[in-house]
């Protein structure tokens, strides 16, 4: 029992000066560190039609504009490039652009006109945007992480290897996704709408577009990623069931059900469209995004 103590004291103490150190190296991030206190450290300036900011609490400046600067883990700088041009913001029918807002467009009025229906359980169960009231995008990952390694009864090294993966994986996810979205700066759903397709369009349930260009999403990249560091641990075609919302009161929260991890983050990134605030070209470039972040933190040196 005395070695027991010995051991938890010396493993508390490694532990605190592991912890220690981890953070000491935080703070050279110059960006990253405490990126949090000033959220719209610059204005973004428009050309032509792209993104215009849709809050009108934050005039010209767009959420975490600078991110894309912040220090990675597994991404190369030249991979932050991989990712094609978006469609442009021609306004003929016939164009790309249009037929992916018009399928937004559809799907937003076909949730609308079915209150309590399954559309609108997919956008609400997965929206994860209101401060105080869901997730945030990337901690919804880890609460799936969480009841897998219940259920599963993970041994502590595996937990541990796991959340170190899934945490550097889901900021990368971030800096990929938000170097992109200034960079394309690809106006949102609504604007567009509004000015092609029908002046009057809103969005239902959520009631805002949030402050930051569309391209690629940001549901979609964390999705992805998380996914793909996740399914490294219990398999591509491990069926899991989400209980996030179980119990929930101020909307429908009954658990969903997925054949696949992909397939939740699927539906996850899925969900951002019949709630009108991104493109289907915005979910397909998070895939590609989630799953490169997820890949490259999976090729580090994890052993020695």
């Amino acid at each position: 029992l005395e070695e027991d103590d010995e051991l938890i004291r010396r493993s508390k103490e490694h532990g605190k000066a592991v912890a220690e150190a981890i953070w000491v190296f935080s703070t050279t991030d110059k960006v990253g560190h405490n990126g949090h206190l000033n959220p719209f450290p610059k204005a973004v300036n428009a050309q032509g039609c792209e993104w215009v900011p849709t809050d009108p609490q934050v005039a010209d400046k767009g959420l975490y504009s600078q991110w894309g600067e912040v220090r990675r883990f597994g991404l190369s700088r030249s991979d932050l490039d991989a990712l094609v041009a978006p469609y442009g913001c021609d306004s003929d029918k016939n164009s790309l652009i249009y037929a992916q807002a018009y399928e937004t467009y559809v799907l937003t009025n076909q949730a609308r006109s079915n209150p309590k229906g399954e559309m609108e359980h997919i956008s609400e169960f997965w929206s994860d945007d209101r401060v105080g009231w869901t997730f945030s995008p990337p901690a919804r990952l880890v609460a799936v992480a969480d009841q897998i390694v219940e259920k599963e009864r993970f041994n502590l090294e595996k937990t541990c290897v796991m959340y170190a993966q899934l945490s550097m994986a889901l900021s990368d996810a971030a800096v990929i996704a938000w170097y992109n979205k200034y960079k394309f700066n690809v106006e949102r759903p609504i604007t567009y709408i509004q000015r092609v397709i029908d002046p009057k369009f809103t969005i239902p349930w959520l009631g805002f577009t949030p402050p930051f260009p569309a391209y690629p999403s940001g549901h979609s990249t964390f999705a992805f990623s998380g996914v793909g560091i996740i399914e490294a641990f219990v398999g591509s075609s491990y069926p899991f069931t989400d209980f996030c919302h179980q119990n929930r009161t101020d909307f429908l929260g009954t658990p969903r059900s997925f054949n696949s991890l992909r397939d939740l983050a699927i539906e996850n990134a899925f969900s951002r469209l019949p709630l009108g605030v991104h493109y289907r070209m915005d979910f397909d470039s998070g895939n590609f995004c989630g799953i490169l972040c997820a890949r490259k933190v999976l090729q580090l040196p994890w052993k020695k």
